[in-house]
């Protein structure tokens, strides 16, 4: 027998052998699973059916509470007359001497039907009962026709009041003697057989008049605590129990048995033509059925649950699941046969078995042709292959021998083999490539650091040639710039960890010097013994080159070349240390230029940079070697006068310098004239930290400017207590602006000679919680230095515009203006900034808003004309030169300043009355502004004869305590009708 035939044999037993026990033991595993699976379904089916039936069921106790409800409050009313006369009209007596509804006009389908006997018992008041019972039953029929097949009321001397859309003619059908006081619907709610007067059901009854099983939920009435009859709700089984009764069942000849309280059946699966072919179903009893037997007396709880999985009945296996009804407490049993379960399955088994046969036989069929043509010529085709490649041809087999055998296999790992063989030559190749133009020098020495070879790199970078180094150690390349410990660590590392990384300075063929950074690592064999160093370096000169420069600019001015704060800082450190060593005395100057800004605004960023350059030479030829001239930024310098002996020579050092700076400078043919404004603090007599030092030395140079500039000043500690003070009041006043302490008065300007209000001045205000109302002159000079200045500048020009709004939307339109500081005024987006506070109130014409500046604030900067012309032009605001008289305004700067209105100081008006001089001063500036083109205000106007003089002068409009005092916003409206009126009269 060849190896085909064997082949072919061991498949179709290999097949047979492994597949029919396999089958067989699958078919009873997915028996079992697809019986569990199946009880569950029946189960969850079995639970969600009862569930909604015993939802139906409980459905009819709050309604037949209800009912009972409405019944008792109708009942209780007194009888009145009309009602007796409306049950003549709607009831008719019959001939079989019971009152029924008159018909027609009586629809069963829409009201409730009534049979009342007549006899000694039916009293008009009774009659009238029954009358009010009909009407609450139509009432409540209709309203829950769709949920109820009938509502009814039945009491112990016949009577029937009922409400039923199935047989709507029912009382019509019942013969006079008709009684069911003696049936479950009645006797049940008796006090006697239900004391407790509760809801209940009746047992399951076939209707006589639908011919069906049915059940009742009942209800006893009871009217003054006596009973007085029964109400009730009929259901037929097959509809509330509708899943029990269709025909077509979750499987295919299902069994359902169904059994009250008492053990009697209302469903008997197979026999139920039998029970109800009797005509008591308490005599009906099971055929000889253990199995079944048993399993109908098991106890059942709610909830669905499987019982058994195999019951026997009729010689057929069942599965079974039960669950107990509530309320009732019926049991009901469900029955589905195995076999119509498992059909599918034993339909696939038979199959599967077919077809292992039939796969069995063409396996083997298959197998014989497979080995005869595709095995043997597979292994050939391979062989020939092989030897191919071993002569250096290289032909790829797995395409032509393509599958997923093991011929197939050993293909794809010879083709495998081949790419992996040629992949490892050219990675081989490549890693030489790599090695010889690799940018960074590489070098390779053996164990004991001998160079085994050199790329070409490390000849471009050192000057040496391959063959010039080869042998060497690469110490040949040290510069000596690493001491001998460096190198010892070097090593260290090497030995220890396998491998460093550095930096370090090395020397060219020719002498010169570079900075390399380099990694070394060892190679080691599978012994761990180290076999090779391998060096890869990169030339970092450059690098090492810039971060110098970098260094210098970290650290020194770009512009003076000098130290810069940076710099500074880490030299004021290092000599408080040495003067705390040596004893001597170390003087911090803080230096600044005055007049700086006058050049650098007249002539422009370039001659003030210039300027800077010459003043930074001149200092450094006045400091000795050892001290530190540094620029601090801006005009500001800080020289540092270290070991100092006493104060005398401190101020001779100062004074060279105070006289240097002054001399005058010539700029690109410009002279200019500046002094040095010095604060100086010396250490350790001032003994506090390097920061502390700088800032008490710029304190002093402050008050160097005060005492009149050109001059250097001793910092003293009742000076920074005051700056401290100055400081917390500064905070304090901003936390005023945050939380809205300030508010706006308005004090009026009015025109003499027309008697009109020409408009408001806006005065700010602090409603300071402890102090009370602050005028401006008790914190606004605190911050006239600061920024916070110009927050509070902003704040102002916003509640102005606010106000302004305020006033014109009563009907009132008013031109208020506002101070501006020359702090705020000379801020590079001081027009940006009002154009956008215009923005936020576009029904505001630029026109009403006035900004007033000091005439001394206007003096600070040429630039002020320029804001002024650009806020007039672009804006459409007009300026006021306040406090004029008090500063030193040329003709010329008059001219140019494009101001609309000109205030006289409220000094000079004041004292005009009794001063002649100030009357002098008033009537120039009057004049003054009459040939320019100005408006003229006077302030300070406080008498009537102050008034009658400046008329005479030409002054018309006027300001003043004398025309009104500052107002609160709320008075201002009132206070210009008053003085209308005043001025009518």
């Amino acid at each position: 027998m060849n190896i085909n035939r064997k082949l072919v044999l061991i498949v179709i037993a290999s097949i047979l052998l492994t597949a029919i026990p396999a089958s067989v033991a699958l078919y009873f595993y997915t028996r079992e699973q697809i019986l569990d699976n199946e009880i569950s379904k029946l189960v969850t089916v079995t639970d969600s059916q009862a569930e909604a039936a015993r939802q139906r069921l409980l459905e009819s106790k709050p309604k037949l509470e209800g009912l009972a409800r409405l019944l008792q409050t109708e009942l209780a009313k007194p009888v009145e007359g009309h009602e007796i006369r409306q049950f003549h009209q709607r009831m008719e007596l019959g001939p079989d001497g019971i009152w029924r509804n008159r018909k027609p006009p009586f629809d069963g389908n829409i009201e409730s039907g009534v049979f009342l006997p007549n006899s000694r018992e039916e009293t008009e008041q009774r009659k009238v009962m029954h009358m009010r019972i009909k009407n609450v039953m139509d009432s409540f029929g209709s309203a829950a026709r769709r949920h109820v097949e009938n509502v009814w009321y039945m009491d112990p001397y016949r009577s029937i009041v009922i409400f039923d859309t199935t047989f709507p003619d029912f009382v019509f059908t019942q013969k006079a003697d008709h009684d069911y006081t003696q049936t479950p619907w009645v006797a049940y709610t008796m006090p006697v057989a239900n004391p407790q007067r509760k809801f209940g059901f009746t047992p399951p009854l076939n209707d006589p008049v639908t011919n069906t099983w049915m059940v009742s939920a009942i209800y006893p009435l009871y009217q003054d605590d006596r009973w007085i009859g029964s109400l009730g709700e009929d259901m037929q089984l097959s509809k509330v129990l509708s899943f029990l009764f269709q025909e077509q069942q979750l499987y295919r000849d299902t069994q359902n048995f169904l059994l009250d309280k008492q053990g009697n059946f209302i469903l008997a699966g197979a026999w139920q033509k039998s029970l109800e072919a009797m005509k008591n179903s308490s005599d009906f009893r099971l055929p000889e059925e253990p199995g079944l037997q048993a399993l109908l007396k098991s106890p059942v709880q709610a909830g669905s649950h499987a019982l058994s999985k195999s019951v026997m009945v009729g010689g057929r296996e069942y599965v079974a699941v039960g669950t107990a009804l509530e309320p009732m407490g019926w049991r009901y049993f469900k029955l589905a046969p195995v076999d119509v379960i498992l059909q599918p399955l034993r339909q696939l088994f038979v199959a599967l078995v077919a077809i292992l046969f039939f796969v069995s036989v063409l396996g083997g069929a298959l197998i014989n042709v497979l080995v005869s043509r595709q095995v043997v010529r597979k292994i050939s085709y391979l062989a020939k292959a092989m030897k191919l490649y071993e002569s250096g041809e290289k032909r790829h087999v797995s395409p032509t021998l393509s599958g997923s055998d093991e011929v197939a296999v050993a293909a794809k790992e010879f083709d495998i083999m081949m790419d992996r063989i040629d992949q490892q030559v050219a990675e081989l190749r490549l890693h030489a490539n790599v090695f010889t133009n690799a940018w960074e020098g590489i070098v390779i020495t053996d164990a004991e650091n001998r160079i085994l070879s050199a790329n070409q790199a490390f000849s471009a970078i050192t000057g040496y040639t391959a063959e010039e180094v080869i042998g060497k150690n690469p110490h040949f390349l040290a510069s000596d710039q690493q001491s001998e410990e460096f190198y010892e660590a070097m090593w260290r590392c090497l030995r220890e960890a396998g491998h460093w990384h550095g930096e370090l300075w090395n020397r060219k063929k020719d002498g010169e010097l570079y900075a390399e950074e380099l990694s070394i690592s060892a190679v080691r064999d599978d012994q761990g013994k180290v076999t090779h160093y391998v060096g890869v370096f990169t030339d970092i000169t450059d690098i090492k080159n810039a971060e110098k420069l970098l260094e210098k600019m970290a650290h020194y001015d770009a512009l003076t070349g000098l130290p810069n704060r940076t710099l500074l800082a880490e030299r004021l450190n290092e000599c408080c240390q040495q003067t705390r060593g040596n004893g001597r005395l170390l003087a911090v100057c803080f230096l600044d230029i005055d007049g700086f800004k006058f050049v650098n605004d007249m002539y422009g960023h370039a001659t003030g940079n210039k300027l800077l350059v010459e003043v930074a030479k001149r200092l450094a030829s006045v400091v000795k070697a050892g001290d530190t001239l540094s620029r601090f930024g801006g005009d500001e310098f800080v020289i540092l006068l270290n070991n100092l002996r006493d104060m005398d020579q401190i101020g001779l050092i100062l004074s060279r310098i105070n006289a240097a700076v002054a001399e005058p400078f010539v700029i690109d043919e410009i002279e200019c004239n500046i002094s040095a404004s010095i604060g100086l603090t010396i250490f350790p007599v001032d003994d506090v930290d390097a920061d502390a030092l700088i800032r008490h030395a710029d304190l002093a140079m402050y008050e160097a400017k005060k005492a009149g500039k050109n001059r250097y000043h001793l910092f003293d500690a009742k000076l920074d207590r005051e700056v401290q003070l100055l400081f917390k009041q500064i905070e304090r006043i901003e936390a005023a602006l945050v939380n809205d302490e300030f508010c706006l008065y308005f004090q009026p300007k009015v025109n003499l000679l027309s008697g009109r209000v020409e408009g408001m001045e806006a005065l700010i205000r602090w409603r300071h919680p402890e102090r009370g109302l602050l005028e401006p002159h008790e914190f606004l000079p605190l911050v006239e230095e600061h920024d916070l200045i110009i927050r509070i500048g902003d704040w102002v020009i916003d509640r102005t515009l606010r106000q302004i709004r305020a006033w014109q939307q009563r009907g009132e339109k008013i031109q208020v203006s506002a101070n501006v500081a020359a702090r705020q005024i000379q801020c590079a987006d001081f027009i940006d900034k009002l154009e956008g506070q215009l923005a936020a109130y576009p029904d505001v014409s630029s026109e009403q808003l006035e900004l007033e500046i000091l005439e001394t604030s206007a003096l600070e900067t040429i630039q002020t004309a320029d804001v002024v012309r650009i806020a007039r032009e672009r804006l459409g605001v007009c300026f006021a030169l306040d406090d004029f008289g008090t500063g030193y305004s040329s003709l010329s700067y008059l001219k140019r300043l494009p101001a609309r209105t000109l205030k006289i100081d409220q000094s000079f008006v004041r004292n005009m009355l009794v001063d002649k001089e100030d009357e002098a001063i008033v009537e120039a500036i009057v004049k003054l502004a009459r040939i320019f083109g100005h408006k003229v205000i006077a302030e300070g106007v406080e008498s009537h004869r102050h008034g009658e003089k400046l008329l005479a002068l030409g002054c018309e409009i006027v300001q003043g305590y004398g025309v009104a005092p500052p107002l609160a916003p709320e008075q201002v409206l009132g206070w210009i009708g008053s003085y209308h009126r005043r001025q009518v009269r």
